[in-house]
């Protein structure tokens, strides 16, 4: 028997992905400040931030384009460790959190596309 919160987690999907988008979202401000021992900090916070930003805001897609939303988690990621920031568990969040599940069942239909006929 599903307790009330389960109930309504399940009820109202697009409530629960754009808490957790905005989740990710404030735990990158200070996920872009960290810094290696040896070397220094970024100098901007920004850029990280915005593209963490981007990254969080399409996680509220994640159950009906997942590939999009993957590629664009992956070059957000991408980016930021290109930018010099460290490669910390507040930054790769988002990019994990689109691996917590498939939006559809092996037998289901791709979105777009008619089922086919038995």
């Amino acid at each position: 028997m599903t307790t009330t919160w389960q109930r309504h987690l399940r009820d109202h999907p697009r409530t629960v992905d754009t808490a957790v988008a905005v989740a990710l979202f404030v735990a990158a401000f200070p996920g872009s400040m960290y810094s290696v021992s040896d070397t220094a900090a970024p100098d901007r916070w920004w850029p990280c931030v915005l593209l963490a930003g981007i990254s969080c805001t399409t996680l509220v897609w994640r159950r009906t384009r997942p590939r999009p939303v993957t590629a664009v988690a992956i070059l957000c990621a991408t980016g930021m460790a290109l930018a010099g920031y460290v490669m910390t568990a507040l930054l790769l969040a988002p990019s994990w959190s689109r691996c917590t599940r498939w939006p559809r069942t092996p037998n289901a239909p791709r979105p777009g596309t008619s089922p086919s006929p038995p």
